[in-house]
């Protein structure tokens, strides 16, 4: 049996390795000139730039952190993948262990050349008089090899190197301060304080913030041991807090001890020069071991982290792998044995590293990979405050203003540093979300979009609630009230209803099942909410649909149109009177023959004024829109029939105009009044699709006798006359609350 791994404490697991990673080789041979370049002032706002960004985004890794109660390897992949989705959370994680492997291999480099300049300078090895750049890539490739097999070792063999490390590094720190201080002719520091370079430009300190900021991607770097932790919420936050605070620091001294260097020495020079250090003196023995031993140890500390991201994405299923490698990887530890693999191939990402002509470009690229990681990780915060999910719980809370700054500074800091790269970066992390989308296990969409788009929505409802919606601005928010019957009449009343709502509207359905035992979990499918309501006794139709009619469907958002289907046992007069009460639309759909398919969908619309006529235009011309987005062929008559005394001509062309005004597609017919209506309609619109009428307030508005005396009937009769209809398309009888408006005056 393998022996239970030995957990992390807050000092090991966190605070060392990032506290290395933040001290590395930057301290000595970056930042010296950084200070000289621009002074100890604008220096410190450097300083205190990154600082502000580091606090933000740690107090977002604290909030996700915390609301966690298992966190897992991987550090801040997980708290992306749990805030963000499967898919999403896996693009980040992808970028964030490239963006590390490629920071390993950047600081072997680093650790390399430092390498080659001390013992070649102070020891004169001249390398059989190879090329000073084979040389560097000799040693580097050998260090790699070494820091390697260190970590493949096992995490308890680096743990216990993590105080050492950390204490040479110091020693060499205050090393140079005492040295700057109590040594000042020695090393070029005896000309006071450089508070600020002449001529001091905003691209000049743009550039300092840039090289000085891979500082920042060190933060982290302790996060990444999460799986090992033995409390790891309460050391990543207490961890990173004290990183930041003694990081920055510690930064500050610094700058503070390289402004009383010559500027000009540093300049001229290098700082290794300038203080005497590349010299075998007791100062160079111990600085150069400071900087060989951070750089080394901030490798180590990547070359740590990296293997566990893998580890942790290939385990949720992520990242597809051979089965040869997927076994050793889909391991449910993460001890120093199950990620050997790992790190091999976590190894073969570094060695392309060494191959890279240009370092500079290549820190610029990680630099913008791990910022964005961090604006990530900001979002995500900013997103779980936002969506008010009651899931999210975190004991160290901060303010969703706080994540919202931290994710605006660090995208302002990727786009000062370099756009195209930072669009390279973003089109590369889109690229990996689609591929993740397609073939991850989960919904590429799951996390907390769900809570956010849901608090958007009833946030926005409540302010849409509080507007006057007129008929100007008018939308389809439609509530279908159908019955099921055998399957064919719903799929196709749902049908009407997607065509409507899908131009920029809102449609849900309510199904009746009238005196069934089955409650209507056979609902044939749709692409709009349902819900089946049982009716046992059938003489309750009537209430249970204008019940239904006088329910929101949506959040504070009321219908404005009921799209009902005819049935025998509602109550159509009073149904009708309460629906005008409530002020809405209504539809009031007849099913019958759908019309062969043909390479056009007919809707045939018979106009007799703008009362019902507008409504039923603009549905018309909704539902061409929406079978255009589709690809279906739509064909739109307006009908009217010609009262006495009126010109045809006239009439035509008052049509013609009022649709060409309004915009609207379709062609027109005119109709001499010498057939009832019905016969006409089922003379005129017998081929067409869908039929539409409108149904007038009273029979007072009612001009022709043969229109009056069928509305008459149709009142009090509807059984009797709707069945004149039963050899018919499908037909909605539109009763409007309002005359929607066609066209701006």
């Amino acid at each position: 049996m393998q022996p239970e791994h030995k957990k992390l404490s807050t000092f090991t697991g966190v605070v060392a390795p990032s506290l290395e990673a933040m001290l590395g080789a930057i301290i000595f041979l970056v930042m010296p000139s950084l200070v000289s370049r621009v002074g100890l002032l604008p220096m410190l706002a450097v300083i205190g730039g990154a600082a502000v960004i580091m606090s933000l985004t740690a107090v977002s890794i604290a909030a996700c952190v915390t609301n966690l109660t298992t966190i897992g390897p991987g550090g801040i992949y997980p708290l992306a993948r749990a805030s963000l989705g499967r898919a999403f959370g896996g693009s980040i994680g992808i970028q964030l262990f490239l963006a590390q492997a490629a920071t390993t291999g950047f600081v072997i480099a680093g650790f390399g050349e430092t390498l080659y300049v001390f013992l070649s300078t102070g020891f004169a090895f001249d390398f059989g008089g190879m090329p000073p750049h084979q040389v560097k890539m000799l040693l580097s490739s050998a260090s790699f090899l070494v820091f390697l097999l260190i970590v493949i070792i096992g995490g308890d063999f680096t743990e216990k190197l993590q105080l050492p490390i950390l204490t040479i590094i110091i020693i060499s720190i205050l090393a140079v301060a005492v040295a700057v201080i109590m040594l000042p002719r020695s090393i070029h520091a005896d000309g006071g304080i450089t508070m600020m370079r002449r001529g001091l430009t905003a691209a000049a300190l743009i550039s300092v913030f840039a090289a000085f900021f891979p500082v920042v991607k060190g933060m982290t770097a302790g996060l990444g041991m999460s799986g090992d932790l033995a409390a790891p919420q309460r050391s990543i936050v207490r961890g990173t807090a004290i990183v930041i605070v003694s990081g920055i620091g510690i930064y500050i001294v610094m700058a503070y001890v390289f402004a009383r260097i010559s500027p000009e020495a540093i300049l001229r020079d290098d700082f290794l020069s300038a203080a005497g250090i590349a010299k075998l003196t007791p100062l160079s023995i111990i600085v150069l071991a400071g900087i060989l031993t951070a750089t080394a140890s901030a490798a180590i500390s990547y070359l740590n982290a990296a293997p566990r991201i893998l580890h942790a994405m290939v385990h949720d299923g992520n990242i597809p792998l051979p089965a040869a490698l997927r076994g050793p990887l889909n391991a449910d530890t993460a001890h120093a044995a199950d990620l050997r693999i790992a790190t091999l191939i976590t190894g073969v990402c570094i060695i392309p590293v060494f191959l890279v002509g240009d370092l500079m470009v290549l820190a610029t690229v990680v630099g913008i990979a791990f910022i964005a990681v961090y604006g990530w990780i900001n979002c995500a915060a900013f997103l779980e405050y936002i969506s008010r999910n009651p899931s999210f719980r975190p004991t160290s809370r901060g303010h969703w203003l706080i994540s919202f700054a931290g994710m605006i500074l660090c995208a302002g800091v990727i786009i000062a540093f370099n756009p195209f790269i930072a669009c390279l970066i973003v089109l590369f992390q889109a690229l990996l979300f689609l591929l993740l989308s397609r073939f991850s296990p989960g919904k590429a969409s799951e996390g907390v979009w769900w809570g956010v788009v849901f608090t958007l929505m009833t946030g926005l409802s409540k302010v849409l609630g509080r507007i006057a919606q007129g008929t100007k601005n008018w939308r389809p928010v439609v509530k279908i009230l159908a019955f099921k019957g055998d399957g064919a009449n719903l799929r196709r009343i749902i049908a009407i209803g997607e065509m409507i709502g899908e131009y920029l509207g809102m449609v849900s359905a309510d199904i009746f099942v009238v005196g069934e035992k089955n409650s209507g979990e056979d609902l044939p499918p749709a692409s709009i909410s349902q819900k089946a309501i049982p009716v046992d006794n059938p003489a309750d139709c009537t209430e249970n649909i204008l019940v239904a009619a006088a329910t929101a469907p949506f959040i504070r958002i009321a219908p404005n149109t009921i799209l009902v289907e005819y049935h025998r046992h509602v109550k159509w007069e009073k149904f009708i009177t309460r629906i005008s009460q409530m002020k809405r639309n209504l539809l009031l759909y007849k099913d019958g023959v759908v019309a062969a398919a043909g390479d056009e969908y007919c809707i045939d619309v018979w106009w007799r004024g703008s009362d019902n006529g507008n409504l039923a235009a603009m549905l018309a011309h909704i539902i061409f829109i929406s079978n255009s987005a589709r690809r279906v062929a739509t064909k739109v008559r307006i009908i009217r029939m010609k009262e006495k005394n009126e010109q045809g001509n006239t009439i035509r062309a008052e049509m013609n105009a009022l649709l060409g005004k309004a915009r609207l597609v379709g062609t027109t017919v005119l109709l001499d009044d010498q057939l009832p209506l019905v016969e006409a309609i089922r003379t005129q619109s017998s081929s067409a699709h869908l039929v539409m009428i409108g149904i007038p307030d009273t029979r007072n508005e009612i001009k022709t006798e043969n229109v009056r005396w069928f509305w008459d009937k149709l009142y009090y009769s509807f059984d009797r006359q709707l069945s004149r209809f039963d050899d018919m398309p499908p037909i909605l009888f539109i009763k409007a609350a309002f005359t929607p408006a066609l066209f701006d005056e």
